[in-house]
C-alpha cells in the first residue's frame, strides 16, 4: 500500500479541522457545578435549563449579579464568564 505526502496532509489536516471544531463546540458552555447556583441563573433568566453548563455569551451579557439570599456554596465558573467586578 503506498501513501503519498498529499494524502497524509490531508489526513492530518482533515484532523486538525474536525478537532477544533469539537473544541470549539465545547468552549461555549462553562461548568455550572452548585444546583442552586444554576437554578438561580435559570430564574433571573440568565440559563434556560439545568444542565451543569451556562452558555458564555448568555454569561457574558449579565454586568450585575444579586446572589447573597440563595443559599449558594459554589459559585465555580462566576469568574470565568461574568462580566461583573
Amino acid at each position: 500500500m503506498s501513501f503519498s505526502i498529499s494524502n497524509v496532509m490531508k489526513t492530518i489536516i482533515n484532523t486538525i479541522i474536525f478537532s477544533l471544531s469539537l473544541y470549539q463546540g465545547m468552549a461555549q458552555k462553562i461548568a455550572i457545578p452548585d444546583h442552586k447556583f444554576e437554578e438561580a441563573l435559570v430564574k433571573l433568566g440568565i440559563d434556560s435549563e439545568i444542565d451543569g453548563f451556562l452558555n458564555i455569551d448568555k454569561a457574558k451579557a449579565v454586568d450585575t449579579l444579586e446572589l447573597s439570599t440563595m443559599m449558594i456554596s459554589d459559585l465555580t465558573g462566576i469568574f470565568h464568564a461574568f462580566n461583573i467586578g
